[in-house]
C-alpha cells in the first residue's frame, strides 16, 4: 500500500464519519436532539395523495403558508398530533383543512404548536415500521442482526485481503487521538530517560501522518459541509412582528312588561319580547379597545338597527343615534328602538310585495370607527359585529350560538411590521447563525487544507532526510519493530530492491513487515511460507551495503 493509498485511505475514512454524522443530523428524531418528526399517516382525511399506513417526515419552520401540509398538536383532540394542510392564516393562527374533507378543523394552532412541515413521503412505509414493532416483527429484527453480528465474529482470511490495513472509524479515532497525544507529549520539555532505548525510533510526524489526515480530514468535510449548507441558504430573513389588538363589544337591552306574564315587571337581555305587550326597548351597547400603549385615538359610534328578509334580500336601516365621537379606549351608549315601528315596516313590505316570508332578522350594529397609534403603529380598523334578533311576526327573540356569546361579539386584528433577521440552522437543537456558519466553514475548510499543505512539505523533507521514519510514515500500520532476529542468516533469504516492492509481498502473504534497527541501518523482512524476503537500509553514507 503506498503512502498516497493511506492517506486517501484515512480522507475516505474522515469523509465517511463526516456523512454518517451529517446524516444523523438531518434525519435525528426531535426527542433526540435532531430535526425531524416522524408521523404514520392514520386516516383518509389526506387522500388522495397521502394514505393510511404511509409515512412522513416533518421539519420545524420558522413560518408557515397557506398551502403547507403541516403536522400539529390539536389541544382539542387531548394534544394528539394531526397531518392537515394549510388553507388560511388568522392573525396568529392557521385554519387548516384535511384534502378530502368538506370542513375546516375546528382547532386553529398558534405557530408554536405546529411540529413542521411536510419534507419527506415515503408511501406504506408506515405499516411496515407497525408491523417491525409487533412481536412476531421484533423477533424477525432481533435475529436479522444477530445473523450480522455472527457473520462479522467470523474472520476473512481470504488470500489477498489484508485485514490488517482494514480499521473501523472506532479504530480511527482511538488511534488518531493517542497517535497525536504522542506526537505533542515528544515536543513536551521532559526529563530524557536515561533507560531510553536508542535503537527504537521514536513516534513521530512519520507515524502519525496517517492519523493528522484522518482529523483534518474530518475538520475538511464537515467544514465542506457546513459551507455547502449555509451559502445555499439565505442570511438573512423576512419576518412579521405581529402587533395583536381585539374589539370587544357587550350588548344588552331592557323595557317594562305587564304583570303576570314574566317573572318579574321588567324584560332582561335573552327574554323574548312582544310587541303586542311592549314597543319600546332600551338598547345598551359598551365598547372596549384592549390593546398595549394605545395612543392619540380617535373614534366615533353609531347604534343602527337593520331589518331584512333573509330569502329576497329587501331590507331598511333605522338610526338609534346620531354619530357620536369618543377618545378613550372604552365607551358606553344607551339608545331607544322602537319594535311597533319595526312590524309596522315589515306590515308595509308584505302589503306591497305580496311576499309573506316565515321570518325577518333584526340586526343592531354598533358601527364603530378606529383610528389610534398603538405601539407607534398606526391603526384604521371597524367594528361592525351586532347583536342578532329574530322576528317570526309574534315575537322578537336572540339567535343563539353554541360556540359564541350573541351578545357578546369579539373581533381580533393584528398590525404587523416585517424586518429582516439573521437566519438561523438548527443543528442538535441548538440556533446557528447563518453567518458564522459561513465563517467558520470557510476558516474551517482554510484551515485543513493549509494543514494538509503544511503535513505534506513535511513529509516531503522527512523522506529527504529520514528514510527510515519515512518508511514508518508510509507503512506505519504494517511495521512490527523485532530485537535480535535470525531471520538475516537464512538460506531462503531474497533481497528486494525497494520498500515498495516488500510491501507488495507483505500484502500477497497476508503478514506484517518485521522491522530490526541496527547501529548502521535498518532491516526489513517479510516471512513467506518458503522464503524470507529483505530490504536494507543502510543509514552510513560510508555503507553501501549492511551485512
Amino acid at each position: 500500500m503506498t503512502i498516497h493509498q493511506r492517506w486517501s485511505t484515512s480522507l475516505s475514512s474522515a469523509m465517511w464519519l463526516v456523512f454518517a454524522m451529517a446524516a444523523w443530523a438531518i434525519f435525528a428524531p426531535i426527542p433526540m436532539g435532531g430535526n425531524a418528526a416522524y408521523v404514520i399517516v392514520n386516516g383518509i382525511s389526506m387522500e388522495p395523495n397521502f394514505h393510511r399506513g404511509d409515512l412522513v417526515i416533518v421539519r420545524p419552520s420558522s413560518q408557515y403558508s397557506i398551502g403547507d401540509a403541516v403536522v400539529y398538536q390539536n389541544q382539542g383532540l387531548g394534544g394528539k398530533n394531526v397531518f392537515h394542510r394549510i388553507i388560511e392564516l388568522n392573525i396568529d393562527r392557521y385554519v387548516l383543512k384535511g384534502d378530502n374533507n368538506s370542513w375546516v378543523d375546528t382547532y386553529e394552532p398558534t405557530n408554536e404548536e405546529v411540529i413542521g412541515k411536510l419534507w419527506v413521503y415515503i408511501p406504506r412505509a408506515g405499516s411496515l415500521m407497525e408491523k417491525v414493532r409487533t412481536p412476531s416483527g421484533m423477533a424477525l429484527l432481533a435475529g436479522v442482526l444477530g445473523l450480522f453480528v455472527a457473520i462479522s465474529l467470523f474472520p476473512n482470511r481470504r488470500k489477498g485481503k489484508n485485514q490488517m490495513n482494514r480499521k473501523s472509524i472506532r479504530e480511527w479515532i482511538g488511534s488518531a487521538s493517542e497517535k497525536i497525544a504522542s506526537f505533542f507529549a515528544k515536543r513536551s520539555p521532559t526529563n530524557p530517560s536515561p533507560h531510553k532505548q536508542p535503537d527504537r525510533p521514536p513516534a513521530d510526524l512519520g507515524s502519525s501522518s496517517e492519523y493528522f489526515f484522518f482529523m483534518l480530514g474530518i475538520i475538511a468535510f464537515s467544514s465542506l459541509i457546513l459551507a455547502i449548507v449555509s451559502f445555499s441558504r439565505p442570511a438573512f430573513r423576512t419576518v412579521t412582528d405581529n402587533i395583536s389588538y381585539r374589539h370587544v363589544g357587550i350588548f344588552s337591552y331592557s323595557t317594562t312588561a305587564p304583570q303576570g306574564v314574566y317573572d318579574s315587571n321588567t324584560v332582561k337581555s335573552g327574554d323574548p319580547i312582544f310587541p303586542k305587550l311592549t314597543c319600546k326597548v332600551d338598547v345598551n351597547f359598551q365598547y372596549m379597545l384592549i390593546a398595549e400603549k394605545v395612543k392619540n385615538l380617535a373614534a366615533t359610534h353609531r347604534l343602527t338597527a337593520t331589518i331584512a328578509d333573509p330569502l329576497s334580500g329587501w331590507k331598511r336601516s333605522i338610526p338609534l343615534e346620531e354619530v357620536t365621537p369618543f377618545s378613550e379606549t372604552t365607551t358606553t351608549t344607551t339608545a331607544s328602538l322602537d319594535l311597533c315601528k319595526i312590524e309596522s315596516l315589515v306590515q308595509s313590505f308584505e302589503e306591497n310585495s305580496a311576499s309573506n316570508p316565515g321570518f325577518y332578522e333584526l340586526t343592531i350594529l354598533p358601527q364603530v370607527s378606529i383610528s389610534a397609534s398603538i405601539q407607534e403603529r398606526e391603526l384604521e380598523s371597524a367594528f361592525n359585529t351586532g347583536l342578532k334578533v329574530r322576528y317570526d311576526h309574534n315575537q322578537f327573540y336572540v339567535i343563539q350560538d353554541e360556540e359564541k356569546d350573541p351578545f357578546n361579539p369579539t373581533e381580533s386584528g393584528a398590525l404587523g411590521r416585517e424586518r429582516k433577521e439573521m437566519d438561523t440552522l438548527s443543528l442538535f437543537g441548538l440556533k446557528l447563525n447563518i453567518l458564522a456558519l459561513r465563517i467558520f466553514s470557510l476558516l474551517g475548510l482554510a484551515g485543513a487544507l493549509i494543514g494538509m499543505t503544511i503535513l505534506w512539505q513535511k513529509l516531503q523533507k522527512l523522506s529527504e532526510s529520514d528514510q527510515a521514519e519515512f518508511i514508518r510514515a508510509k507503512f506505519g500500520g504494517m511495521l512490527v519493530d523485532v530485537q535480535k532476529t535470525k531471520l538475516g542468516s537464512s538460506k531462503s533469504l531474497i533481497d528486494v530492491s525497494s520498500i515498495e516492492d516488500l510491501a507488495k509481498l507483505a500484502e500477497r502473504h497476508n503478514t506484517m513487515i518485521l522491522h530490526e534497527a541496527l547501529m548502521n541501518g535498518h532491516m526489513y523482512y517479510v516471512q513467506a511460507e518458503i522464503s524470507t524476503y529483505r530490504f536494507a537500509l543502510s543509514t552510513d553514507p560510508r555503507l553501501t551495503d549492511i551485512p
